[in-house]
């Protein structure tokens, strides 16, 4: 099964905001945050859209967290795309906490299952997968994190995040 809890962005509807089940952690500058009707969506009707500021951003949006443990491996994918003619990178990322109440950045591991660079419009959406194995160092919880890397006024689209364990 999918751990991941509202993959698609489409619990709660279409606004501003953080999506139901989901997190925002601005690493560089600030985003904001809409869910959006897309007709191209890769699942559903609605993708969510992450709009940094006046400036370039870096911003981790991450899901609930599910129980993981040292040498679990877990397969992750998920669908970006980019709002503009220019271009963002996205990545894939495991999340590692000691509990299930923490939030970024008080990681205990963060993994990179697997990154793009130059993502460019979403027709068709970039699909994105890697797997990441939980490192030892207390980690008991873990979240998918949609990192997005953005030039001034480029936003990015995100849908359908998947996690898997696999091992």
């Amino acid at each position: 099964p999918n751990l991941v809890e509202n993959p698609g962005f489409e619990d709660g509807g279409e606004g501003p905001g953080t999506p139901v089940d989901w997190f925002l952690y601005d690493e560089v500058g600030t985003a904001a945050l809409q869910v959006v009707e897309q007709p191209s969506a890769p699942e559903g009707s609605f993708v969510l859209q992450v709009d940094p500021d006046a400036s370039a951003r870096t911003t981790v949006v991450y899901s609930q967290p599910f129980a993981a443990e040292p040498g679990w491996q877990f397969a992750l994918s998920a669908f970006a795309g980019g709002v503009t003619l220019a271009t963002g990178d996205v990545e894939l990322h495991l999340l590692g906490f000691a509990n299930n109440t923490n939030l970024m950045p008080t990681t205990t591991s963060d993994v990179t299952a697997a990154s793009v660079l130059n993502v460019a419009e979403p027709t068709p959406y970039t699909s994105i997968s890697g797997t990441a194995t939980v490192p030892a160092g207390g980690t008991l919880f873990a979240r998918v994190g949609l990192r997005s890397v953005l030039a001034t006024t480029v936003g990015m689209q995100w849908d359908f995040a998947i996690c898997r364990r696999i091992a």
